[in-house]
């Protein structure tokens, strides 16, 4: 998983990007990158399958993930 904070209006990264997060904030939620204060105006998954085949049946797994990234678009508040 990789997360990756970005401006809202320009999606210019806004800090480098991070492999893991106890929690993925959510729009209306306030997060504070070095010591700037940010609101999350929405968040957006990327689910990549690597389509794994089955063995047994030959057919591609749902389940197989290889990529899952979040593109959280921030907002400096007023």
């Amino acid at each position: 998983m990789t997360v990756q904070f970005v401006a809202e209006d320009t999606e210019d990264p806004l800090f480098h990007a991070i492999d893991n997060l106890e929690r993925i904030p959510e729009p209306g939620d306030f997060v504070y990158l070095l010591t700037t204060k940010y609101k999350v105006e929405r968040v957006e998954l990327s689910l990549e399958d690597d389509e794994l085949v089955n063995p047994v049946s030959g057919q591609v797994s749902p389940w197989g993930l290889s990529r899952q990234e979040y593109k959280i678009l921030l907002s400096v508040p007023a």
